[in-house]
């Protein structure tokens, strides 16, 4: 399972929700028939919007505030299998998380803890024994991402790491 999102608050009368999505982009929506709550619930999503920067969504079935209200402060996921491939050199934050960070020169790093969006490109938020670091993902630091191996083999640029001049 992939958690994509979070259902944070009711929206209308109707049953819409309002999700935070962890999801690059709220079209990843169109690709999704069925979801998971938390808690085991099968959710059929009928349909989606945006609004006000939030995603609405829509489920069958759920068609008052009150059915809505049961879903609130529910996470939200899907099959891997129900996702369509995603594109050469693209990964899901959930794969990323946990991965090992290793120098070119074999200096481990630590471990992703988190990814975030700086608007030009993503940045790892990499935790070890030496401390913190933030990787920024770009193709001249990223020489290579394995899942099968959990390694991320990076190329740090000039000043990237505490201890480079």
């Amino acid at each position: 399972m992939l958690v994509c999102g979070k259902i944070v608050n009711t929206h209308g009368l109707r049953g819409e929700v309002k999700a935070l999505a962890y999801v690059d982009s709220p079209d990843f929506f169109d690709a999704v028939k069925t979801l998971y709550t938390d808690n085991g619930r099968t959710l059929k999503l009928k349909n989606w919007r945006v609004s006000k920067g939030a995603v609405l969504l829509k489920f069958t079935g759920v068609d008052t505030v009150e059915a809505a209200e049961e879903l609130k402060n529910q996470e939200i996921s899907v099959k891997r299998e129900d996702l369509p491939p995603l594109p050469e050199g693209r990964f899901y934050i959930a794969d990323i998380l946990g991965m090992e960070v290793i120098t070119d020169a074999g200096r481990n790093l630590g471990k992703v803890v988190d990814v975030f969006k700086t608007g030009s490109n993503d940045v790892y938020t990499v935790r070890g024994d030496e401390g913190e670091f933030l990787i920024p993902v770009i193709d001249e630091v990223i020489l290579s991402t394995s899942l099968a191996e959990k390694r991320i083999i990076i190329k740090p640029l000039k000043g990237l790491l505490d201890d480079e001049d």
